[in-house]
């Protein structure tokens, strides 16, 4: 009997799921074939973290604005680094430019983050993750996959989330995986509080320099809500 990928997700466990940009392995049906997600792999992997208990995944607007393999309704804007569900965007490849997000008075990002929304509740429910880290360095994933975030918390980011406030460009997103790996192990040994916005000293002063973007409607500013902050530099708990 032919396993669908809904079924086929049931069975699949990992401690921490890993929300990163897609790229553009996705023409591939392969996310890893790119630079960006095979940087980070080894980097974890000579930290000696356990990629065994870590679930890669991807926020892909393919899906939102393309839907190529039918399935937005039921499984989102979510793509999980397997090969069963990268195929739901091979032969595929689109620029989330920020441009194509702002038309209609920003309807586009509204309607990406609805479908980040339906993705993040599947694979949450199904893979029950305990620790999801969110690293997203083009804009409009990070806007909306936080107004998806919020919603699934109810107005709060959800307790088991670490957001990580990772400015935009690809030297940011090496910045922030690389800052995240003693996070990162500290979610595999213990048990640590989530429900933050996670930031470095030098994205900290990288922002107080360049200001943040304007005109965002405000269902999408995380920056000025009254989340907690943690610095990763020094893993500032409580």
């Amino acid at each position: 009997m032919e396993i669908t990928i809904h079924r086929w997700l049931i069975g699949l466990r990992r401690d921490v799921l890993l929300l990163l940009p897609c790229n553009p392995g996705a023409r591939l049906g392969n996310y890893f074939a790119s630079r960006s997600w095979s940087f980070i792999r080894d980097v974890y992997r000579k930290k000696n973290i356990d990629l065994r208990r870590i679930q890669f995944a991807a926020v892909d607007s393919i899906i939102t604005f393309e839907d190529p393999s039918n399935d937005r309704d039921e499984l989102g804007a979510i793509v999980l680094g397997t090969p069963e569900e990268m195929k739901r965007v091979a032969n595929h490849d689109a620029r989330p430019v920020w441009s194509k997000f702002r038309k209609n008075n920003y309807e586009p990002l509204r309607k990406h983050s609805h479908y980040v929304e339906i993705g993040l509740k599947r694979v949450l429910n199904e893979l029950a993750v305990k620790y999801l880290l969110v690293i997203l360095n083009v804009r409009a994933y990070r806007l909306a996959t936080y107004r998806a975030l919020v919603k699934i918390g109810n107005g709060n980011i959800p307790q088991n989330t670490f957001f990580f406030d990772c400015p935009d460009s690809p030297a940011w997103l090496t910045h922030c995986v690389t800052k995240s790996i003693n996070l990162l192990k500290k979610c595999l040994k213990e048990n640590i509080k989530g429900g933050v916005i996670a930031t470095t000293k030098k994205i900290k002063e990288h922002i107080a320099k360049t200001g943040r973007p304007k005109g965002i409607p405000r269902e999408f500013i995380y920056w000025n809500k009254k989340h907690k902050e943690i610095l990763i530099d020094t893993l500032d708990y409580p």
